[in-house]
């Protein structure tokens, strides 16, 4: 399909779609029958571990699941919209948006779970959109391998930290994560 012949997707257009992201200004759904109980699991010890560090560092805003972020906007409409499993922005840009739209532009920190079924050519050309696009640092957490892959923009090949290591941000200065601790099952 040519430039010409594509709908142009409109912020009201991503707004109207609960579970939609923009690849290549077509809207395409995000798979939520992959989203088991390890996928959520993840992502919500992830969030009880980030959000709490970043409100009592006066950081910025931690998030689950739900924010759009536009990642690229044209005269043809919108080219590029992702959706992570958890995302920061970082305090100084979160009073400079539209609360009740998707974010426009990259978060500072992403992190993708990897679940069943999705293939790793999905998973990276989604990190490499973040990255792209601003996005400093990116995790694609493989739960079944239990291993953390951490991209950062400045880097070539992602670090591999595995159940035994912890991990350092420095977007998070001071916090130390134990990898196991983003696989913990509740007692």
């Amino acid at each position: 399909m040519t430039d010409q012949a594509k709908m142009k997707i409109t912020l009201d257009d991503l707004m109207t779609e609960d579970w939609v992201e923009v690849i290549n200004g077509e809207l395409v759904e995000i798979d939520t029958n992959m989203m088991g109980f390890t996928h959520t699991l993840v992502i919500h010890n992830s969030y009880d571990i980030l959000k709490p560090f970043a409100q009592r560092q006066n950081l910025g805003y931690v998030h689950g699941d739900g924010l759009k972020y536009v990642l690229h906007i044209d005269e043809i409409g919108i080219q590029t919209a992702r959706t992570p499993d958890l995302g920061f922005i970082r305090k100084a840009r979160v009073p400079n948006f539209d609360h009740e739209q998707p974010f426009q532009g990259a978060p500072d920190f992403a992190i993708e779970v990897a679940s069943p079924g999705q293939t790793s050519g999905v998973l990276l050309d989604k990190v490499a959109d973040f990255l792209n696009f601003g996005t400093e640092e990116v995790w694609l957490i493989y739960p079944m391998r239990r291993e953390v892959y951490r991209y950062l923009r400045t880097e070539v090949a992602p670090d591999v930290f595995h159940d035994t290591d912890e991990i350092v941000s420095t977007l998070f200065p001071g916090l130390v994560i134990k990898v196991a601790d983003l696989f913990a099952v509740p007692e």
